[in-house]
């Protein structure tokens, strides 16, 4: 079978907003740039991936050093639409009611840019290594995140669509 994931049946994933062109001079690491390219390096490697890219909080997956690290959800795909980068989250129910509660109304990527191949270690560019739930994000250009619209969720059909879709202009590209 070539589907990229299985799913439950009758499960919905959350669509959110996770990058947008454009280049920032204030991070910590120096200039920090997004671009068409970027995204498509990240979809890619995201697609190559055999499992599902964690959401945390406070990007506890890189600076705890100390005790558990908990998921508030997972990333089950990526999409890119009119120059944006959209991740397909499966929150898990406690982050669900910090959401609802207002209590994390932002998230916040953390792009690597030189992501080595586990298995050949050939450097294959830019990934996401994973997306925090916070409430300071670098790129306050994604906006709020929020659980109350529907017209936002997205079924598994259309997530194995917008994959393949997604994968083959990767392919026309490179």
């Amino acid at each position: 079978s070539d589907l990229l994931y299985t799913f439950s049946k009758g499960q919905y994933f959350k669509k959110v907003l996770i990058a947008v062109n454009g280049n920032w001079k204030g991070h910590t690491n120096g200039l920090f740039e997004i671009d068409k390219n970027m995204m498509e390096n990240v979809l890619e490697n995201f697609n190559n991936q055999k499992i599902d890219l964690v959401c945390d909080y406070e990007h506890q997956t890189i600076t705890k050093t100390d005790g558990p690290a908990p998921a508030s959800g997972w990333i089950k795909s990526l999409s890119i639409e009119d120059d944006k980068l959209y991740a397909f989250i499966d929150w898990n129910e406690q982050a669900k009611e910090h959401i609802q509660n207002r209590e994390y109304r932002y998230v916040s990527p953390v792009f690597s840019p030189n992501t080595i191949d586990r298995v050949t270690g050939k450097n294959t560019g830019w990934s996401l290594h994973s997306l925090a739930l916070t409430n300071r994000p670098f790129l306050e250009e994604l906006g709020e995140v929020f659980l109350n619209s529907k017209d936002d969720l997205i079924d598994l059909n259309t997530i194995i669509s917008i994959a393949r879709n997604d994968q083959q202009k990767c392919k026309d590209i490179y």
